[in-house]
């Protein structure tokens, strides 16, 4: 219940005098009193993405380490995430990609989203769309629907030489709906 409410706090609802300070104090003390790796990428992402809170970059960092390094899928995908688009300050690919690999092999369907959005829209190279596709197929099975929208968005609308298959995209996006 206490998550739920910090969630709702982040928003920080007309009407009320709850900001995200508050849904940070939540988090923290969910995170120390409970050990909650749950507490702690939210309360990074607030210390991330926050409107009115200051961010905190460097504490955002230890919180999604503190978890990824026990081999927690989700903190792994979302530390990768960040590394790989800069939240911290700068892009870094090669960890970035490390930790979304982790992620990926211990089952995250996000974490192989992101690494297919990525290789497909960043990169673009003839392995990469392999492995773009591969990812993307992967995470469709699991019916990952972020995934299969960005799989047949990109079968839909890709300018690369031999990704362009609409009928499949379309087939594909049918066939999860």
């Amino acid at each position: 219940a206490a998550f739920k409410l910090a969630a709702i706090y982040v928003r920080e609802p007309k009407g009320t005098d709850y900001t995200e300070q508050d849904a940070a104090n939540i988090y923290q003390t969910l995170s120390e009193d409970h050990d909650s790796a749950a507490a702690r990428r939210a309360w990074a992402n607030v210390l991330i993405f926050g409107k009115t809170l200051k961010h905190d970059l460097v504490k955002a960092r230890q919180l999604l380490q503190q978890d990824a390094d026990k081999n927690d899928p989700r903190s792994m995908a979302l530390l990768g995430n960040a590394l790989l688009y800069g939240r911290f300050g700068v892009e870094d690919e090669k960890n970035g990609m490390r930790w979304l690999e982790k992620a990926d092999a211990a089952g995250d369907a996000e974490a192989g989203n992101t690494i297919a959005l990525y290789l497909y829209a960043r990169k673009g190279d003839e392995a990469s769309l392999k492995r773009a596709k591969s990812l993307w197929i992967k995470a469709s099975l699991k019916k990952y629907m972020p995934a299969i929208n960005n799989f047949s968005w990109a079968l839909c609308t890709s300018s690369y030489p031999g990704f362009l298959d609409a009928k499949t995209g379309v087939a594909l996006f049918k066939m999860a709906n």
